[in-house]
């Protein structure tokens, strides 16, 4: 019997995987501010086919009973990734925007599960969104200093306009995960799944370090 909150089994449950996320050398030199624009502009077309998919899969589900309460229009990233592409690359073309092999893999995933087992979306919305919304706002900073941004043009992706409260926000976003009315089972497969997208977004940042 899991005694613990969803959102406090997550955390814990992930601990580990994301530890080894943070570690991925692509990861470190962002914190470090070694990062360059080309590196960057990679990191933000992955970022766009990640975003792409799986907030088509999370409309197209945004009526499941359990999708519904943790489906918010606030967190939508991918017109600001392409805001971020046009300062970064401007005049980009989408249609010539290459996906890469892990990429693909990711977004696959989405697909799959949003006609399996579509309550498993909530894993990958929990990784992406609270990341973005936690250490992202720690990334935006980096990006700043590296690139010598003096306003907010070329960090849209980490700016949630419409979120008076990111703090608040995230708990508010932790209570509707623990309201959800799952069994041991679910929880676990949310779980394994969470795990998982830790993965999947390594293998992206792996294929960035090369």
């Amino acid at each position: 019997m899991i005694s613990k909150k969803l959102s406090e089994y997550l955390r814990e449950e992930t601990k580990n995987v994301h530890f080894k996320a943070e570690k991925v050398e692509f990861i470190q030199r962002f914190f470090r501010g070694t990062i360059d624009i080309e590196s960057y502009k990679k990191l933000l077309i992955a970022l766009y086919f990640i975003y792409d998919v799986l907030e088509i899969e999370l409309h197209l589900n945004r009526t499941n009973q359990f999708i519904e309460p943790i489906y918010f229009k606030e967190l939508i990233r991918k017109p600001l990734i392409l805001v971020d592409l046009e300062f970064y690359a401007k005049g980009f073309k989408i249609n010539e925007m290459i996906q890469s092999h892990a990429t693909a893999k990711y977004v696959n995933r989405f697909k799959t599960i949003s006609v399996e087992k579509p309550e498993l979306l909530i894993a990958h919305s929990y990784v992406r969104y609270l990341g973005d919304l936690s250490g992202g706002q720690i990334l935006k900073n980096v990006i700043k200093k590296s690139f010598n941004l003096e306003t907010n043009l070329g960090t849209a992706f980490y700016n949630f306009d419409e979120i008076e409260n990111i703090s608040a926000f995230k708990e508010n976003y932790r209570s509707a995960l623990d309201k959800l009315d799952f069994n041991d089972i679910q929880k676990n497969e949310i779980t394994e799944e969470a795990i998982l997208a830790f993965e999947l977004n390594i293998n992206v940042f792996e294929e960035l370090s090369k």
